[in-house]
């Protein structure tokens, strides 16, 4: 799930309306009392203080709230886990307090065929080694595929080899070092786990026909321990051409 803390708060409550049309938590959840949900930190395993609103499994509808989710006062899209599927486990939820929540978002889709693999750059290189094209009416998404620059385990840990998660990321689109924000939404971004892989959706629109951008993913991580980690800064080569018979 990813929450907006495009605010910069230190400490948040958060609002999470589940989808009706998500099937793999409305046909999974084995408890019709929500009893096996857990809403759980970036680090993978600090259990969250949350409650639900409206919780009904026969209608599909429900609304998670969060209480005092501590951030890094960054703005920009931070990481936090649901899980379900425990058929033994009691209820978590505790009394909440909310106030002026921010939203939470679970992406449904796939990565598309704007796809990015993120890696590192080659040394003394003077433009980024991903590249990708657009229009200056197109607006896309970028799907960027990061699970590569993660650190592993050797061995498995609660079925994971990861060593560190995502915690936040921002996005910057840039010509000649200076940043063009109509290119981007911030509030656009995901994280999406596919297939065991990490990826971070960003939405790029707009820009100068003829004009090559930078276009940049600032990445925070955490450990496991939930102590933050490094900073990733993978970027792309965007090209935006108005490409005709001409």
């Amino acid at each position: 799930m990813t929450v907006d803390n495009t605010g910069a708060a230190a400490t948040v409550d958060v609002e999470f309306t589940v989808p009706t049309d998500w099937d793999d938590f409305w046909d999974n959840v084995i408890a019709a009392n929500g009893n096996d949900i857990r809403m759980v930190a970036s680090d993978g395993r600090t259990l969250l203080n949350y409650n639900f609103t409206g919780w009904s499994q026969a209608n599909r509808t429900a609304t998670i709230q969060v209480d005092a989710l501590a951030l890094s006062a960054t703005a920009g899209m931070y990481l936090i886990w649901l899980y379900w599927g425990n058929a033994s486990a009691a209820s978590a939820t505790v009394a909440v307090t909310i106030t002026s929540p921010v939203a939470a978002y679970v992406d449904l889709g796939v990565p598309s065929q704007h796809r990015l693999r993120a890696v590192p750059e080659r040394a003394f290189a003077a433009r980024p080694r991903n590249s990708i094209a657009k229009t200056t009416t197109e607006e896309m998404y970028v799907w960027w595929d990061v699970d590569d620059l993660l650190e592993k385990r050797r061995t498995k840990t609660n079925g994971s080899l990861r060593l560190e998660e995502p915690y936040s990321v921002g996005h910057k689109i840039t010509t000649g070092g200076t940043e063009d924000t109509t290119m981007k939404s911030t509030t656009a971004q995901r994280f999406v786990e596919h297939r065991r892989r990490m990826w971070v959706k960003a939405l790029t629109k707009g820009g100068t026909d003829g004009t090559d951008y930078t276009d940049e993913l600032t990445i925070t991580t955490r450990l496991v321990q939930g102590t933050n980690y490094r900073i990733l800064n993978p970027r792309a080569l965007l090209t935006v051409r108005n490409v005709d018979e001409a």
